[in-house]
């Protein structure tokens, strides 16, 4: 979730005045549904959200429910919070802020899907290690953690992670971090009621393409039917890897389905899912984190450097599976350099020379 869409602004006198009544409103709420605005729709939500949209100041009504427009997620916020235009490239389902003065806001919530992530404690560690922990903030329940970091040294990062379906839901409020005092409050009442709705549902196969299920692995293809028999050769030559992966990494792979593995004939269509999935081109193969799936080029597999890079995105992709979702770098790098070398030379692992030691 990108932070730079927020525009946070210090508080005026009311917004003191405006909190004492907030608190209260969200302890008490109504059912009422209101549904965030697509991104494509200018902004704004219905014709409930519509009435309102406008700060309320001492009779400002008690919260309502606000539902994103797939109906996957819901949470209560005070009835004058507005729906306001995002992006969804990265999970994002729902965002709302208040109050909304020009094209600057005190507070906002962001409610999104990742599927870059199996396990919410994983995905909460890797966030506070780009923020400051605010002390007495760490929650967790049945399925759900939850914290508040400060970002950038001036923005309160507020997160409730929630698993369910295999990924990870989160909801994200932010405010200024001299702010944070007040707000705690109404963050704290609002996450409470955080919910999942939906279900989550992987994409289908695109129309034109082939899966094949081998042993732990699904190959999903675009290649022509006199082809798909040597793509599936390339993902069988990961077979000793996953082999290795389940021997070596510790427990139980979070993630207990087959590894896809996508084989992309089509050189353009290739550049265009990596570039969705990565920002970048790779040369021969790539890891989509959040599709979870290992990209392979098809015209690059006989290309110098081919088998490198395959086997090096494997691995990535393998060691993510396990551990539930990207693990820091010191970690899953060599996690995946024993992985790629301890399958070569027939399988054994190569000791250090006595001399480097």
């Amino acid at each position: 979730m990108r932070l730079g869409h927020f525009r946070l602004r210090y508080p005026r006198p009311r917004l003191a005045l405006l909190l004492t009544v907030l608190v209260p409103a969200l302890l008490g709420s109504s059912t009422v549904f209101v549904r965030s605005a697509a991104a494509q729709d200018g902004g704004g939500g219905d014709d409930d959200a519509a009435e309102a949209e406008e700060p309320q100041g001492p009779e400002i009504e008690p919260s309502i429910r606000f539902v994103d427009r797939r109906s996957a997620v819901q949470i209560q916020l005070p009835k004058n919070w507005r729906a306001e235009k995002f992006t969804d490239n990265n999970g994002e389902l729902a965002h709302w802020v208040w109050p909304v003065e020009g094209d600057r806001t005190v507070a906002g919530v962001t409610l999104s899907k990742r599927t870059d992530y199996m396990r919410a404690p994983l995905m909460r560690y890797m966030n506070l290690t780009q923020r400051k922990l605010v002390p007495g903030t760490e929650r967790e329940g049945d399925g759900w953690v939850e914290a508040c970091g400060i970002e950038q040294d001036r923005i309160a990062v507020w997160e409730r992670y929630v698993e369910k379906d295999g990924v990870v839901w989160v909801a994200q409020f932010v405010c200024h971090k001299d702010n944070l005092d007040m707000f705690k409050p109404v963050f704290v009442a609002a996450l409470d009621t955080f919910e999942i709705t939906g279900k989550h549902e992987p994409k289908g196969l695109p129309d034109g393409w082939t899966r094949k299920k081998l042993k732990d692995f699904v190959l999903e293809t675009d290649a022509d039917d006199k082809n798909v028999d040597e793509a599936a050769g390339l993902v069988e030559s990961l077979y000793d890897m996953k082999k290795l992966a389940k021997k070596v990494l510790n427990g139980a792979p979070f993630w207990p389905g087959p590894t896809v593995v996508k084989v992309i004939q089509n050189g353009a269509l290739f550049d265009k899912i990596a570039m969705a999935a990565t920002g970048q081109k790779p040369d021969n193969a790539g890891y989509d984190p959040r599709g979870r799936a290992l990209l392979v080029k098809w015209m690059s597999r006989k290309t110098q450097g081919f088998d490198s890079g395959f086997k090096q995105f494997a691995a990535a992709q393998l060691v993510a599976e396990h551990y539930g979702g990207n693990l820091p770098f010191w970690l899953s790098g060599g996690l995946r350099m024993y992985l790629v070398y301890g399958t070569e030379d027939n399988g054994k692992p190569q000791k250090p020379d006595k001399a480097r030691m």
